[in-house]
């Protein structure tokens, strides 16, 4: 039952200022009697309190008045059929609610101590109630109707931070979207001018997946702009992805996220879809995003080469110096400008960066884009011949994402080992592999 803590709340407060014996409130349910809340100092209540109302005695009676007031019960013999056992109660009054939908009722076990003034403070209270009964009623409805958006706890099991990785975050949100039943769902960065698309959801959605977004004239700007949530409903669509027929929708909700963590925009193709009721919720889940976004979104730790060779002259000396060996390592996409052709300058661009990503995590280490078409990286490990397998099954077996129209890389990988034993400085041992590489003539991987 909706707000029952505070219908529990204004009954202890009528015992508390009328100094009651039992006070409950009663709403008709079909052909009983039920109690939704009460205060008793009584051992003998019964509970839970559901009466017929054929055997309601007193209640009962009391339905038929506006206002029933009793004094003299034990020698009037009234049955109170809320009791297991007989009570000595002296005295007896209810208000009955607005169309006869229930009563509030109050007894004492002294006589004269519920008077005219006591009735009318018992209405007051009775007004009280049924305004808290009719809100009930109305928000019933409506989250009936959105509970299947009602998955709070499911965000929190799959989005709540720290996430491991953007895979995991990605998979999180593709779970929840699910389960909300939308069609269309993204993340796109506060950036004003050049937008990107953090996470997505959706076959229109997903392909725009750290991509920037056109946002001019769609709802996305108006929030934006406006730092407001955005609601559509109705058989007129409106554009969720900007330039596709496909991506307008007749409902949308976008909000935008706290902290300049983004926007984030839910799209359904069912115009009653996404009421204005869900909003809390989608705001619940853009504040679980907000800690992983900003991790997101936080400028990578990938360093420019100058500093990337930097570290590599103070890892060397310190790590050669130990008896550790170090694993370079160069990778060259020998068909650039091809895939740029092919697949756009974005794509190119991400096709990298995932390289980028993948070359640092086989490696251990760190990695960097030299040159624009050039990554170097390396790894430190105590037995060399453990780096010189390392670096052979990376030359073999680099794995690099697949670009969604199916167009390959050439890629060129070339490593070199350095031991104690056969010492170079950073920018020898770099210029050395990159030299090799520039020559090679080996077997492309594409």
């Amino acid at each position: 039952m909706l707000f029952k803590e505070e219908l529990q709340e204004i009954i202890r407060l009528i015992s508390n200022t009328m100094d009651t014996f039992t006070t409950a409130l009663f709403l008709v349910k079909g052909e009983k009697l039920i109690s939704l809340a009460h205060h008793s100092l009584s051992p003998r209540i019964r509970l839970p309190m559901a009466l017929a109302l054929e055997d309601g005695g007193i209640l009962t009676l009391a339905l038929d008045k506006e206002y029933f007031f009793q004094e003299g019960l034990t020698e009037k013999g009234f049955e109170l059929p809320y009791y297991s056992e007989p009570e000595e109660i002296k005295a007896f009054m209810t208000v009955r609610l607005a169309g006869g939908r229930g009563l509030l009722m109050v007894d004492s076990k002294r006589s004269y101590t519920l008077t005219e003034k006591h009735q009318k403070i018992l209405g007051h209270f009775a007004r009280l109630v049924e305004l808290i009964l009719d809100r009930a009623r109305d928000l019933r409805g409506k989250l009936l109707y959105s509970s299947k958006y009602l998955m709070v706890e499911e965000m929190l099991n799959h989005l709540h931070p720290p996430l491991a990785s953007r895979e995991k975050l990605q998979e999180g949100f593709s779970r929840v979207m699910e389960m909300m039943g939308v069609d269309e769902a993204m993340v796109i960065s506060e950036e004003r001018d050049n937008p990107r698309v953090l996470l997505g959801y959706g076959p229109l959605s997903t392909q725009h997946l750290d991509n920037p977004l056109p946002i001019r004239g769609t709802p996305w700007q108006s929030v934006m702009e406006g730092n407001s949530p955005y609601v559509h409903r109705g058989q007129e669509k409106a554009p969720f992805i900007m330039g596709m027929k496909e991506a307008r929708f007749p409902s949308l909700i976008i909000v935008p996220l706290n902290k300049g963590a983004g926007l984030l925009g839910l799209a359904s193709r069912e115009p009653k879809d996404l009421p204005v009721e869900v909003l809390d919720l989608v705001n619940i889940l853009g504040h679980l995003l907000e800690p992983s976004l900003a991790n997101l979104q936080a400028p990578r730790e990938t360093p420019s080469f100058s500093l990337f060779s930097r570290e590599l002259k103070e890892v060397m000396e310190r790590e050669l110096g130990k008896g550790n060996s170090i694993l370079l390592a160069a990778c060259k996409v020998k068909n650039l400008s091809d895939l740029d052709k092919k697949m756009g300058i974005f794509e190119t661009e991400r096709l990298l960066q995932d390289l980028e990503r993948e070359m640092a995590t086989q490696l251990e280490g760190k990695a960097c884009v030299f040159r624009g078409d050039v990554l170097v990286g390396y790894r430190v490990h105590g037995n060399a011949k453990f780096l010189e397998a390392s670096g052979k099954v990376l030359k073999k077996h680099l794995p690099i994402s697949s670009p969604a129209n199916g167009t390959k890389a050439k890629l060129e990988i070339e490593w070199e080992l350095v031991t104690p034993s056969k010492k170079r400085d950073a920018e020898e041992a770099i210029q050395h592999l990159l030299k090799r590489l520039n020559s090679s003539k080996g077997l492309f991987r594409g």
